[in-house]
């Protein structure tokens, strides 16, 4: 026992002269300082093989309003949604559907109208998804039905690593839809900006995304997943965008029949972001005019 806490002694003494070292350099970079605590944070973290401070589930966005009966299972498009903040509730303007429009959340093993903020997700503005069902429900004339799961700031390892709850807050709808006949269609994540603050190599990228897309579709195991490819935020690291793990997302997708390589949002600009991060209605409005050409014509 005293052995391993010389081991682990000296580990931390490793990282506390490397953050050092790290937060002289990052001193002199706009940013560079947080971006540097933060790494050390992680590496003290990752190195341990600490917990994370990981999102409460139990705080994810909850259905307003009454119940409503379901749609028929035969005819609805189901569809998953998850990643993290920008496939959640962080758009700028909240939307809303009404009753007539055949628009829904499944939450807490029952069906409301969707509205955002959309139930499942983390965050407490508006959201990608109510817009997009209503272009494919007047396109298709189907009731669209969607699961969500997004939560904001962290990365794909968050998701592999069962103990901080996503996991099992998406799969767990996912499957109680499944058992009232709900068969999700498609998956559409929209996650790889906090990857791309941390710096992670492509190779490490490539593992824990690879492995997270084959969770995904087993657990839908009728869907198609459509990745977008998604790296840019406000850290230092991801202010223009990492094009390496955008690289991984698009060879992941041509990897994979199941997987369609998704729009790439890094190319809107800060016309398209209320923050320089996450996405305005004008945002909204240019994703969910492509995502909905593209999930329609792949069929």
């Amino acid at each position: 026992m005293r052995a391993v806490r010389r081991i682990l002694l000296v580990l931390l003494a490793m990282l506390v002269v490397a953050a050092i070292g790290l937060a002289a350099l990052a001193a002199t970079t706009p940013g560079g300082m947080q971006q540097a605590m933060r790494d050390v944070r992680r590496g003290v973290r990752e190195t341990l093989g600490l917990p994370k401070f990981w999102y409460d589930v139990r705080k994810v966005a909850k259905a307003s309003g009454a119940a409503v009966a379901c749609p028929d299972p035969a005819v609805t498009l189901t569809i998953v949604t998850g990643g993290q903040s920008n496939s959640g509730n962080s758009v700028e303007g909240r939307t809303a559907s009404d009753p007539g429009e055949q628009l829904f959340v499944f939450d807490a093993g029952k069906c409301f109208v969707a509205a955002d903020p959309m139930a499942g997700a983390s965050g407490k503005r508006g959201s990608l998804w109510p817009d997009l069902g209503r272009r494919l429900h007047a396109a298709t004339g189907r009731p669209v039905l969607f699961i969500n799961g997004g939560i904001g700031g962290f990365q794909v390892a968050d998701w592999l690593d069962r103990r901080s709850g996503y996991w099992d807050n998406l799969a767990g709808r996912v499957a109680a839809a499944r058992q009232l006949g709900f068969e999700p269609g498609w998956i559409l994540w929209h996650q790889g900006e906090t990857d791309a603050s941390t710096g992670i190599s492509p190779e490490r990228f490539e593992r824990e995304l690879g492995q997270l897309t084959r969770d995904l579709l087993a657990a839908a195991p009728r869907a198609k997943l459509y990745l977008f490819q998604t790296t840019l935020c406000s850290s230092p690291r991801n202010l223009a965008g990492v094009p390496p793990l955008r690289a991984v997302q698009q060879a992941i997708a041509d990897a994979n029949p199941r997987i369609v390589a998704g729009l790439n949002t890094d190319t809107l600009d800060g016309r398209y972001r209320w923050d320089g991060c996450h996405f305005n209605a004008a945002g909204r409005d240019a994703i969910n005019a492509e995502v909905a050409r593209d999930l329609l014509a792949a069929g």
